[in-house]
């Protein structure tokens, strides 16, 4: 016999009637839900729901009934990092420290409405890694130092010259300072070893795979 239990409870009603908020990219962070959703009068949104209160609109992003369609979440330090569109910036990085006040845009890394598309973000040592594209470089992958406030994202390296770019993905920790990631070279895929030391990153292929 399958039922509820009694201590289970839906967190909100936040589109009433049969009609369905659509809750999407649930994120476990702080004793606390984050998801995207939407209402009669906000789009597909930040949100956020725990235990002790109702949920709460980190965001109206995009504002009205547009979506700026939060995803990709990834806690790093003591903020949680996402990929969304306020429609004046494009798809960008952001990141919220569960506020509405502390939930911002980090950096428009490719200027104005176009989109970097931040994706296949990691946090490592103190760094979060993701892969973007500025505009000028195709997609490379890029770093946040998590020690200060006000960084600016950094590319890493290079990897393709131009704008055709690497598209570095599927980026794995290994070591507490160490990752991998599959990366395009003329030749097909190939894989890169990653290490972050004295506050220098260094990417070494690894050869004899191909």
């Amino acid at each position: 016999m399958h039922g509820k239990s009694e201590s289970s409870r839906g967190c909100a009603d936040l589109l009433p009637g049969p009609q369905s908020s659509d809750p999407q990219q649930l994120f476990a962070w702080k004793n606390a839900l984050y998801f995207q959703a939407r209402t009669e009068t906000h789009g597909a949104e930040l949100w956020k729901c725990d235990n002790a209160s109702e949920p709460v609109l980190l965001g109206d992003l995009a504002p009205g009934i547009e979506d700026s369609a939060p995803y990709g979440f990834v806690a790093a330090g003591d903020l949680l990092f996402f990929r969304a569109n306020d429609l004046s910036h494009g798809d960008e990085l952001w990141a919220s420290d569960g506020t509405p006040e502390g939930t911002r845009l980090v950096f428009d890394l490719w200027p104005g409405q176009e989109s970097s598309s931040p994706y296949n973000m990691v946090a490592l040592a103190n760094r979060l890694f993701f892969t973007a594209n500025d505009g000028a470089h195709g997609e490379e992958l890029w770093s946040l130092d998590l020690a200060e406030t006000s960084a600016k994202p950094q590319m890493v390296a290079e990897l393709a010259p131009g704008t055709d770019g690497a598209e570095p993905h599927d980026l794995a920790v290994t070591g507490e300072n160490t990752g991998i990631f599959v990366y395009k070279t003329p030749d097909g895929d190939g894989l890169m070893r990653l290490v972050v030391e004295d506050g220098t990153t260094r990417l070494t292929p690894v050869e004899g795979l191909r």
